[in-house]
Parts: structure tokens; C-alpha cells; sequence
């Protein structure tokens, strides 16, 4: 049965991602990193959003646990609709109308505020630990929202690893249910894991269109996606005995993006570049610009990230099955530093491949 509701989020997002072919939104190319030859229809984002949501919506009403799906109240599931709704929002207005680099830093900035006040309110304890905690996670959202939305610019890539990211979550919203009396804030794991099978199948819907070059995510998919995954990841840390599985996992499944964007970020700033200014400096798009077909980029990020995902899995592996903490700590630390280590050194070799060739006197 959850194919089958699987497979109706993949048709219903095709179908609403070609009705918003029709919208009067549109990407038109800039000569700097929006470089495509003609406007593009975008925000299909949005569609991805609405038949993900509602499949699994219906999917809870048909088959889940009413003791998950009904146990917040009212008040606590409006808060999380509007924190998951509020990033694809902030998107769409972009989108919709353009607004200023610092103008969008600002509304996400608020957006992580209000995310971190949650959290807070849920901590009962603001001891300095906390606060530190708090800060690290704020800066994590800063970055791998933003990171997305830099990623977002060849056809499949950014939505395809999204989609991986967030369906790489589905175990361990499994583990969670199993911690039922052990850990708290179980109220949303259901509707969590439905999030983490029915959004990813409707980016298939929508990838049918952006794999043809006929639609984009625009922002609204672009931060919606990256907002949803960094929320799913925040129930976890709450569902789940273990904060620091859920952390050393986060970091490592997310670092074919948060690679490529710091990496770029720090040459920029080296060479002196505004940072806030559009480029086409991340490797994603050397690719593209050395000849890459947009499958074969996609196809590479993808499989970097079903390899950090299994990498990641090893400690979490551990970590479930009652592992010595300090070897799973260290484990999941390894395999970080070790990923991390490789995407940069690969980065690197890229780029100066890359520098050379464009000095070459030919």
C-alpha cells in the first residue's frame, strides 16, 4: 500500500508541477549563474510541497496510529506547520517577485530564531551547554539551507539530493518508534516518517519535468526542501535516545553540498569576491561549463550522496544496537573527517585542473 501512495505522490506531483508551468513565474537567465538560454518556468517546489504533504496526510488518516498523529495539540502543530511551511514561503516570494540577497538572509535568519526558540522552550534549561548546542544548530541551518539553494543550479541535482537526504532519514524515524519508551517527542514521528517516503517520491513527479530543462524548483524547492530536511533532523534529536548519532549523521549525509559551498565560499573570499554576489564558481558548475550533461552532474551528486548516507549508517548502526559509545563516537567522527577530507582534496584537484586549462596557452 505504500507504493501505491508512493506512486500517487509521483503522478500528482508531475501533474501539479504542469499546471505550474502555466504561472506567470519564470527564471529568466542572468549571464552570471543563471545561465540558460531562454526563461524557464519555476517554483515547482511548490508542487513537490503540496503532493507530498497530502499523501501523507492521507496516507496517516487511512493507516497510521491516531495515539502519533493526534497526540500534540492544536497549538504545537500549527507551530510546526508554520516552521515547514515557512521556508517554501519565503521561496515562493522570491520566486515570485525577486527580493535582495541580505532581504532573504534576513527572513531565513528569523526563520532559524523561531526554530531555535522551539527548541529552547523543549530544553525547560538554558544552561551555557545548551545555549552552545543551540548556536552550533543555528549555524547549521544558516548554512545547509543557503548551501542548497547555491546547489540549485543544474537540472536535478539540488531536488535529487534533497530527496536522498530526506528519504535517508526513514530508518531512523523506524528506530525512533521502536525508543517509544525510552525517549520523549514522539508525537510527530509518524507524521515524520511519512514526510521522509512521500516527499521524495514526489520529487520524482517533479524531476520528469526539470530533468527535460522545462520546469525549475526555484527557491521555493530550493530553501523548502533544505528547511524540511533540517526539521526532520530536528525531531530526530528529540525521537531518538542518542542526540549525537543523529548529529554525526546529519553532518556526514550533508556534505556533498556543504563541501562544494564552503570550499567555494573560502576561495572567493581569498580571491577577495563578494560572496553575496551570483557566480559560477562552485564545481557543480565547472562541470557543466567543461561540457557535463545535467544527468551526468545529477548522477554524480547523487551517488555522493548514497555514499556518504551508507558511511553515515555505520555508526548509527552501532549506536542502536547498544555499541560502546566513545567507539561509536569515534566511528561516526572517522567517517566525517574522512568524507569531509576527500570532497575537499577532489574540490581542490578539480579546481586547480580547472585554473590550469583556463591559463593554457591554447
Amino acid at each position: 500500500m505504500i507504493l501505491i501512495f508512493m506512486l500517487v505522490a509521483a503522478v500528482l506531483s508531475w501533474g501539479l508541477c504542469g499546471l505550474i508551468r502555466w504561472l506567470p513565474l519564470r527564471d529568466a537567465p542572468d549571464g552570471a549563474r543563471k545561465q540558460q538560454e531562454a526563461p524557464v518556468p519555476t517554483a515547482g517546489g511548490i508542487g513537490i510541497l503540496v503532493a507530498g504533504v497530502l499523501c501523507t496526510l492521507a496516507f496517516l488518516r487511512a493507516y497510521g496510529d491516531p495515539a502519533f498523529v493526534y497526540l500534540a495539540d492544536l497549538p504545537e502543530l500549527l507551530v510546526v506547520l508554520v516552521l515547514l511551511l515557512a521556508p517554501f514561503l519565503i521561496g515562493l516570494a522570491d520566486d515570485w517577485r525577486g527580493m535582495p540577497a541580505l532581504v532573504k538572509l534576513g527572513l531565513l535568519l528569523a526563520w532559524i530564531m523561531a526554530v531555535l526558540a522551539v527548541l529552547v522552550d523543549q530544553a525547560y534549561i538554558l544552561s551555557p551547554g545548551v545555549a552552545l548546542a543551540m548556536g552550533l544548530v543555528g549555524l547549521f541551518l544558516l548554512v545547509f539551507v543557503n548551501a542548497a539553494n547555491f546547489m540549485d543550479g543544474s537540472n536535478g541535482l539540488a531536488v535529487g539530493c534533497l530527496a536522498l537526504m530526506i528519504a535517508s532519514l526513514f530508518p531512523l524515524f523506524i528506530a525512533a518508534a521502536y525508543c517509544q519508551g525510552e525517549c520523549p517527542g514522539l508525537q510527530f514521528v509518524e507524521p515524520g516518517a511519512g514526510l521522509t517516503i512521500f516527499v521524495p517520491a514526489a520529487a520524482i513527479g517533479f524531476l520528469v519535468w526539470n530533468m527535460a530543462g522545462k520546469l525549475y524548483a526555484g527557491d521555493a524547492g530550493a530553501l523548502g526542501l533544505g528547511g524540511l530536511f533540517c526539521l526532520l533532523a530536528i525531531l530526530l534529536l528529540q525521537a531518538l535516545p542518542s542526540s549525537m548519532a543523529v548529529i554525526w549523521y546529519v553532518l556526514t549525509v550533508t556534505l556533498p553540498f556543504t563541501v562544494d559551498v564552503l570550499m567555494t565560499l573560502a576561495l572567493r573570499t581569498w580571491q577577495r569576491k563578494n560572496i553575496l554576489k551570483a557566480h559560477t564558481d562552485h564545481a557543480y558548475q565547472r562541470l557543466r561549463a567543461a561540457g557535463w550533461a545535467h544527468w551526468k552532474v545529477a548522477g554524480l551528486w547523487w551517488a555522493m550522496t548514497l555514499v556518504c548516507a551508507g558511511a553515515a549508517y555505520a555508526g548509527v548502526f552501532f549506536e542502536f544496537v547498544k555499541a560502546d559509545e566513545n567507539y561509536v563516537t569515534g566511528l561516526n567522527m572517522a567517517a566525517f573527517i574522512a568524507l569531509a577530507t576527500t570532497g575537499a582534496a577532489l574540490w581542490t584537484a578539480h579546481r586547480l585542473v580547472h585554473m590550469r586549462s583556463a591559463n593554457s596557452p591554447g
